[in-house]
């Protein structure tokens, strides 16, 4: 009930640190689900080019996943586009490194960029915080170890490698999408002024 039907605004939740964004794609349906499924009141979600840019990271082996459900490669101008048209839009700040923290760092928010701020202020467009609790659960046996996702980055290009999960989803290709029911809360906060 708190956010306007008209924007620009920004929704700005955390990750749940699971190697699949779950928690996004939720967030996304239960907002469009409240909103009447009405096209025009739609959030445009924005995501990482590493999703769709690596092969790993294209569900059930489908090009384009991202794109062709609605979400909008995230780069400075696009950024700026959307926010100058009015629209509102879920950002999420912590990017790939809040999706791939892995359980063993649940509940910790990463380190992110601010430059969605300046972003935001230009358009006067209040920033709402997201908190998303109890995501980490839906895949609670995915670790991430730095050194690892290091080396990971380094040659193969992938930001991070979940364990023992990237073992099973390399024997067991469907066991990337696994994920346990949970009782997810999403609560909308007060805006940020920018």
């Amino acid at each position: 009930e708190k956010l306007p039907k008209d924007g620009p605004i920004l929704l700005a939740p955390n990750h749940s640190g699971n190697a699949f964004p779950y928690d996004g794609m939720i967030l996304d349906m239960t907002l469009w689900k409240h909103d009447g499924y009405d096209p025009a009141l739609k959030f445009r979600s924005v995501f990482e080019k590493e999703l769709a840019t690596t092969w790993w990271m294209r569900p059930f082996g489908i090009d384009n996943f991202w794109r062709r459900g609605g979400g909008i490669d995230l780069t400075f101008d696009n950024f700026d586009r959307i926010l100058a048209r009015g629209e509102r839009m879920i950002y999420y700040p912590e990017g790939v490194p809040g999706i791939g923290k892995g359980f063993n760092n649940r509940y910790q928010l990463q380190r992110f960029s601010s430059s969605f701020v300046y972003h935001t202020a230009r358009h006067n467009a209040p920033v709402y915080p997201v908190y998303i609790i109890n995501a980490e659960w839906v895949i609670p046996f995915c670790y991430t170890f730095k050194p690892l996702d290091a080396m990971m980055q380094k040659f193969f290009n992938v930001p991070f490698l979940p364990m023992p999960g990237a073992i099973l989803g390399t024997l067991f290709p469907w066991c990337w999408y696994l994920a346990l029911p949970v009782k997810l809360y999403m609560i909308i906060g007060d805006p940020i002024d920018t």
